[in-house]
């Protein structure tokens, strides 16, 4: 029986949606192209200039989610009937303001 033609393909990175910490994606780094709070979404700019989909539900935040443009954050590969959008969203520590003492 020959081989299935899938079997010939070499294997894609997974994309996952989720990051259980078993997944083997790295987090990326991308600053912030645009965001809507009203609208809850906007888009990322990545290292290689290329803009990702964020929704704010993948911002990792308690409370309100939003993000302000020009930050600099951390995020995971996803993906949807569209394409790569970006989950797991976190702000990196040097675009989050200083604590008041």
């Amino acid at each position: 029986m020959p081989p299935s033609p899938s079997a010939s393909l070499p294997a894609s990175p997974r994309l996952s949606s989720v990051d259980d910490g078993s997944d083997p994606v790295p987090r990326r780094h991308a600053i912030v192209a645009w965001f809507s709070s009203d609208r809850g979404f906007g888009q990322l700019r990545t290292e290689a200039g290329d803009l990702v989909y964020v929704d704010q539900r993948d911002i990792l935040r308690e409370g309100f989610r939003d993000l302000e443009p020009g930050q600099d954050v951390t995020w995971t590969p996803g993906h949807d009937a569209h394409g790569i959008v970006a989950r797991n969203v976190a702000i990196s520590e040097a675009s989050k303001p200083a604590m008041a003492s």
